[in-house]
C-alpha cells in the first residue's frame, strides 16, 4: 500500500505504515510552525507544571524549535522563555496543544519558510515524531522542564 501526498512542488510517498504514523506525518507537513520571537500564551495545565500559586496561563517567547535529545526519536516542537523575565536558564518546552493564544507572530521570510520545510523533511526522513503524539506525554514533557518556578 502506498499513500501519496503532493504539496506544491514536494511529494511524500509513505509505504506500509501504521495509520497513526501516516496521520502524524500529514499533520507535520501541513501544520504552521511559529517563527522564532513569537509570543504565545501557554496553558500550564497542559504542561502539568506544579506551581506555588494558582496560575492558568503564562506568556512565553519562542527561542528554539524542533529540540531533540540525541538518544531519542522524539522532538519537542517549541522551547520558550517566560515573558517578561527572559531567563534563558529557565526554558519551557511545549507542544502545539499547550498554546492557548498566539499574542505576537515572530518575523518570517522565505529563508524561514525554506528552513522549516527542510527540518520537516529531515524529521520525516529520520522517522522522528513529536512529543505531541507521545504515549505518556505528560511525564516526558514534565521531565524536560528545567526548574521552572512560577
Amino acid at each position: 500500500m502506498k499513500v501519496y501526498a503532493k504539496i506544491k512542488t514536494s511529494q511524500l510517498i509513505v509505504k506500509k505504515m501504521p495509520y497513526s504514523d501516516i496521520v502524524q506525518k500529514m499533520i507535520l507537513i501541513t501544520e504552521k510552525i511559529l517563527p522564532l520571537g513569537s509570543v504565545v500564551e501557554v496553558d500550564i495545565r497542559e504542561l502539568k507544571l506544579e506551581t506555588e500559586k494558582p496560575v492558568s496561563n503564562i506568556k512565553a517567547v519562542i527561542v528554539d524549535r524542533f529540540m531533540k535529545k540525541e538518544t531519542e526519536k522524539q522532538y519537542v516542537p517549541y522551547c520558550g522563555i517566560i515573558y517578561p523575565f527572559g531567563d534563558s536558564k529557565k526554558q519551557l518546552f511545549f507542544t502545539e496543544q499547550a498554546i492557548h493564544t498566539v499574542i505576537h507572530y515572530g518575523y518570517t521570510d522565505r529563508q524561514e519558510d525554506a528552513y522549516v520545510a527542510l527540518i520537516k523533511r529531515e524529521i520525516i526522513k529520520k522517522g522522528y515524531s513529536s512529543y505531541s503524539f507521545a504515549e505518556a506525554e505528560d511525564d516526558k514533557i514534565r521531565m524536560l522542564q528545567s526548574d521552572i518556578n512560577l
